[in-house]
This record gives structure tokens, C-alpha cells and sequence, in this order.
């Protein structure tokens, strides 16, 4: 009974969920599959948000030249 109970409040409270908290989408990119060797992190915000922003870091923490 508790499980039962358990599984209609977690289907309760993600069922209330945002829609704009979910709406994301990510691919991470092997270091194997890219010809220079670094894996890649992409993600998307699927977003109509006017203040997305590309990032873009440099630095000896960032560099594997």
C-alpha cells in the first residue's frame, strides 16, 4: 500500500512539472568520435528567451594544445 501511495504522489508531482523546466536538449560527444580528441558538450535550451547566450572559454584550464 505505501508503494502505491508513493507512486501516485510522485506521478502527482511530476505531472505538475512546468513545461519550461523540461524543455532541454543535451548531447555529450565522445573524445573517440572527434577528430582533435576533446569531447564535445551540446545543449540546446529550447528556448524563445531573447537573452540566450553562446560561451566561449579560453585559458590554461580550457587549452589541450
Amino acid at each position: 500500500m505505501k508503494k502505491l501511495i508513493s507512486l501516485i504522489i510522485i506521478t502527482l508531482l511530476l505531472t505538475n512539472i512546468p513545461s519550461d523546466v523540461l524543455s532541454c536538449t543535451v548531447a555529450v560527444i565522445s573524445r573517440e568520435a572527434t577528430p582533435d580528441g576533446r569531447p564535445l558538450l551540446w545543449k540546446n535550451r529550447d528556448s524563445s528567451h531573447r537573452d540566450n547566450a553562446i560561451q566561449y572559454y579560453q585559458g590554461p584550464n580550457y587549452n589541450l594544445n
